[in-house]
């Protein structure tokens, strides 16, 4: 029993996530940081930033796209024991070192863009505060932020296999 993320992480073939005596899930560390099942696991297991989002259609099986009342049209994975039905409101979560710095020409989904609030230096790595309108502030993590300011409006991007449809609660 431990309350160490990373030890959990690298010490454990399978963790079982407990919220106030009840299992929320159990998984090898990879399954329970790539893909959590609710708000809760996401939080308690590495940092995520999530999105409140309208499901719109399926491009696929398990490609979802949805709405986002800022970010606009998003495409999602949704893993296949997690059913959505048409026009029903789901989360989603993303790590922040899968969010890119900069978009893709002709990209017209998963790019977003807000304005730098803080930049807080890790040595390995740098994460970056970004505010999307009033109520939403994102975690982008980079190895390196080329001539980036606090204030600076910055363009982000990221792919659907990292944006996981999970259980709203």
């Amino acid at each position: 029993v431990t309350h160490d993320q990373e030890e959990a992480l690298t010490m454990s073939d399978r963790i079982v996530v407990m919220n106030k005596g009840t299992i929320e899930q159990i998984g090898t560390p990879e399954e329970i940081y790539e893909s959590p099942k609710n708000r809760f696991v996401g939080k308690f297991i590495g940092r995520s930033n999530f999105f409140e989002v309208q499901f719109d259609h399926r491009l696929q099986d398990n490609l979802l796209v949805c709405k986002h009342d800022l970010l606009g049209r998003l495409q999602a994975f949704n893993p296949p024991q997690h059913d959505v039905n048409s026009n029903s409101e789901i989360l989603l979560i993303i790590r922040p070192q899968h969010l890119k710095l900069h978009s893709l020409k002709g990209v017209n989904a998963n790019v977003g863009s807000g304005i730098v609030e803080n930049i807080i230096f890790f040595g390995s790595l740098v994460r970056i505060i970004v505010a999307i309108g009033a109520d939403l502030k994102i975690e982008i993590e980079a190895l390196e932020v080329p001539n980036i300011r606090i204030k600076d409006s910055i363009t982000f991007y990221f792919e659907p296999k990292y944006l996981k449809a999970i259980k709203k609660e």
